[in-house]
């Protein structure tokens, strides 16, 4: 991979006092546009920016590809500096005064400063040549930049040099909003409907003390499109408990102080805030195996009105992959919405609690099928019983179900197709990628744009 950012950054000469760099963002960019990845323009152009220090900063989140790296796009009250904003004196100016740096197009490009999201990840910013800028390069002559101008080097390397693509990165089993899951495998379905289910369950966890997680549901009216509104996980005797309103129990008692951490069954559970989208957001882990981290994140509503004043409740288990495919067998027991590891014909079905297979298509057959059930045993996680287990309820259908292709195309066709092009224009920065239709579909049944611009489709 270094390889292949030397051969991106041999192609530039350096920058002058007119001209400067941007950089692909990260790997999200490079697969969706074409080359060159790094280029000079005019100083005076404007893009977004990626700062990035060594030291833990307000509105900075730690670079999970680079330990030790922080990395965000923010301004000084943590809003997200969006894209066509800032000069390079400008971006180097803001990067400082939150006490860091502009990102090294190498940063950028490994993916290190790809936690700081902002919508920007497909996007080119603002950056500087780090340790592996060529320097034997001769500078861009004045009268040669052009506001985009770049002067490529030829192209000598064999075809047999030229790195194999990398495969895109499959996304950690998880859930968001209204609500989309990810499998262990990082299938993607949709489940509308009211009752409490089993995320996952594995019961050999940590020496037999299990790993248990539970998701309530609930419906949005006017339009009955439901939503996560509580989380519960069970390791040994201890539960923790988030609602999207904001508040949180630990075994039972309400709004426990989790910032400097607590220990959680041998675990460690703790608390912060985070900044995306120019939004304040509750943060919960939960270290898990290997480096594995449990991450809810909560949006509560400011109630005034503004555009995408709304609750939400997602989360992600992080690492679970690399711990897999590292050797460990921590999850490898686990059952649920989230799947089985070992998928029925390479992932082609979701396995119920019967044992029964379901095409992705049947997900609203599926999903029901891991209603908790006190008849079978499960355990009540939360912290109010509201009568929406097995055997007092089955799950409440929704009328917008995935498979209900004909509410879906009178929505799209609404208003002589107006929300339909909306939905898309919206969501056009995913394009060609896994999560545009989930993004059009949260669009059409909530006729909120600000759903595409939620972190988990700006990645």
């Amino acid at each position: 991979m270094r390889s292949f950012f030397l051969l991106v950054l041999a192609g530039l000469h350096t920058a002058d006092a007119q001209s400067a760099v941007i950089s692909c963002s990260s790997t999200k960019c490079v697969a969706k546009t074409s080359a060159p990845y790094v280029e000079i323009v005019s100083a005076s152009a404007k893009y977004s920016m990626r700062c990035c220090t060594d030291t833990p900063t307000t509105h900075f989140v730690a670079s999970t590809a680079c330990p030790g790296l922080y990395a965000s796009s923010t301004d000084l009250s943590g809003n997200c500096v969006p894209n066509g904003s800032k000069t390079f004196a400008e971006a180097e100016a803001l990067c400082a005064s939150h006490g860091a740096r502009l990102c090294t197009t190498t940063e950028n490009l490994a993916d290190c400063s790809r936690v700081a999201q902002c919508g920007l990840n497909a996007l080119k910013v603002w950056a500087v040549f780090g340790d592996d800028a060529p320097s034997s390069v001769p500078s861009v002559a004045k009268s040669q930049v052009p506001s985009i101008d770049v002067t490529p080097a030829p192209t000598p390397a064999p075809v047999a040099d030229t790195p194999a693509p990398t495969a895109a990165p499959v996304p950690p089993p998880g859930a968001h909003d209204d609500p989309h899951f990810y499998t262990w495998q990082g299938a993607l379905y949709d489940y509308h409907g009211v009752c409490d289910m089993i995320y996952t369950t594995c019961p050999n966890y940590d020496q037999g003390k299990g790993f248990h997680m539970h998701l309530r549901t609930e419906f949005v009216e006017p339009t009955k499109w439901s939503t996560i509104s509580s989380l519960a996980v069970k390791i040994g005797d201890d539960v923790f408990e988030a609602q999207n309103n904001g508040s949180y129990y630990v075994n039972g008692v309400p709004n426990v102080d989790l910032s400097e951490g607590v220990d959680f069954a041998g675990h460690k559970l703790r608390s912060a805030n985070r900044f995306d989208q120019g939004r304040l957001r509750l943060l919960y882990q939960i270290e898990l195996e290997d480096d594995s981290l449990l991450e809810v994140l909560v949006k509560s509503p400011k109630n005034d009105g503004s555009r995408g004043d709304r609750s939400s409740l997602s989360f992600q288990i992080k690492g679970a992959h690399e711990h897999r495919n590292n050797g460990g067998n921590a999850f490898s027991d686990c059952v649920g919405l989230s799947n089985t590891w070992e998928q029925p014909e390479e992932g082609k079905y979701l396995v119920g609690r019967s044992g029964e297979l379901y095409e992705f298509e049947r997900a609203h057959e599926f999903a029901p099928e891991w209603q908790v059930d006190q008849d079978k045993n499960d355990p009540m996680l939360f912290f109010k019983d509201v009568g929406l287990q097995l055997p007092q309820q089955e799950c409440i259908k929704s009328p917008i179900l995935v498979a209900d292709h004909r509410h879906l195309n009178h929505l799209k066709e609404a208003d002589g197709g107006a929300l339909g092009r909306q939905a898309e224009e919206a969501c056009s920065h995913l394009s060609g990628d896994t999560l545009y239709d989930a993004c059009v579909f949260d669009v059409l049944v909530t006729g909120d744009t600000s759903f595409a611009e939620e972190p988990w489709y700006n990645k």
